[in-house]
């Protein structure tokens, strides 16, 4: 199986203001990808809360957190991204 990278955005509702998200994350499928999103944002809201308009499969050059990206474009990527 093959990891994949996924850019998702969407917003959640707190005191009545809407705080917008765009996270990359890597995952081996769509489904996967939007259960990590959930339990990075998973602090004080609950799923119902938290609303996804968009997930977008992009190539690794794309990947705006610099870590996340040397990972996935090292031919041999370690867990924690060192040498």
């Amino acid at each position: 199986m093959k990891i994949k990278n996924f850019k998702i955005s969407g917003y959640y509702t707190r005191q009545k203001r809407q705080f917008n998200f765009t996270r990359c994350v890597r995952a081996l499928d769509r489904e996967k990808a939007l259960e990590k999103i959930y339990s990075i944002l998973n602090i004080g809201r609950s799923r119902s809360e938290v609303k996804i308009t968009e997930v977008m499969e992009i190539p690794a050059s794309q990947i705006s957190n610099k870590l996340l990206r040397k990972i996935a474009l090292e031919q041999k990527p370690s867990i924690l991204g060192k040498e």
